[in-house]
């Protein structure tokens, strides 16, 4: 198995206690979309910024006991490929203040500790060639180079 970086987006949005039963999909689904795109931390059309990409991540991370690691990974390589070094400190400041009060060995043992995790996290950060490199490379893999694009201002 080849392993790919990648950065994803994968936050998730309250849709008021609803989820989309089989049963009733036809009828409901059109609903809760609408709804989700209204809740939606970053715009589903129009242009975007990193900075209401940085902000989305940012206010999830305000809802307790649901953001996991990878959510505050692939905020700091969002940071990191905008090649900004302002919001790259923030992200890392972020990240850094958010999960060094976890739990070491649930979640950081496997790297040698939060500080060996944490220093990988920032050169990967850091590297906008290898981070450019990785989304050009998903674009390939994944045969998504004809979906709609939207500006991302940096």
């Amino acid at each position: 198995m080849q392993r790919v970086p990648a950065v994803s987006l994968t936050l998730v949005e309250n849709l008021e206690r609803e989820y989309v039963k089989l049963s009733w999909h036809e009828r409901k689904h059109k609903e809760l979309a609408i709804v989700m795109r209204e809740k939606a931390r970053i715009p589903f059309s129009g242009d975007v910024t990193i900075e209401s990409v940085m902000k989305g991540y940012e206010d999830y991370f305000e809802i307790p006991c649901l953001a996991e690691k990878i959510e505050y990974e692939d905020y700091a390589l969002i940071a990191g490929w905008s090649g900004d070094i302002s919001k790259i400190n923030r992200a890392l400041d972020v990240v850094k203040s958010s999960l060094k009060s976890w739990p070491e060995e649930r979640y950081f043992k496997k790297f040698g500790g939060f500080d060996n995790w944490f220093a990988t996290l920032e050169k990967r950060v850091m590297d906008k060639d290898m981070l450019h490199s990785i989304v050009e490379t998903q674009i390939a893999q994944l045969k998504v180079e004809k979906l709609p694009v939207r500006n991302l201002i940096i």
